[in-house]
């Protein structure tokens, strides 16, 4: 992880566009998730309550996982300069990962081109995550197993049971 931050730190193209995907991310994902809401509902589809459901619950889940793991991130770890506050919170798993991989595979459930771009920005996300000290790999790492987990089970099996 310290490899990716330093490597990061002496570029300064990498780093903008690192800074740039973390700013962009959490509007841009929430703009995705309003909209394929808003779209599931005014086309009365079924998979509308799994959308809401799914998420609200697995990032429950998450909340309470962070506070059982309690890793340090990084930038609080090793001393880390970002331009961020986050040295006080938890990182394990990424809450970041969970939600944009989730989201990703939600909108692969309604649109598998546009899943595919989303899915695409999601790991956008947690690379810029690594680079910027913010995140382990590995929190960024079951923070898309998390997320992934929650999209097979309340996305496609239980449906299935339903």
């Amino acid at each position: 992880m310290l490899k990716f931050y330093n490597y990061a730190i002496k570029k300064p193209l990498l780093l903008k566009a690192m800074l740039i995907i973390y700013r962009l991310s959490v509007p841009v994902f929430s703009a995705v998730y309003i909209t394929a809401g808003l779209y599931l509902y005014f086309q009365k589809a079924s998979f509308l309550p799994y959308y809401i459901t799914v998420p609200a619950c697995v990032l429950i889940i998450n909340i309470a996982l962070r506070r059982i793991i309690k890793r340090p991130r990084p930038c609080a770890k090793y001393g880390l300069e970002t331009p961020f506050s986050y040295k006080e919170s938890f990182s394990c798993p990424s809450n970041h990962a969970l939600c944009a991989m989730i989201i990703a595979l939600a909108c692969m459930q309604i649109n598998a081109c546009a899943g595919f771009v989303v899915l695409l920005l999601a790991l956008a996300t947690g690379v810029s995550r690594i680079f910027l000290g913010i995140h382990h790999i590995s929190d960024i790492v079951l923070g898309y197993l998390l997320g992934g987990t929650a999209a097979l089970v309340g996305f496609v099996i239980i449906p299935l049971l339903f």
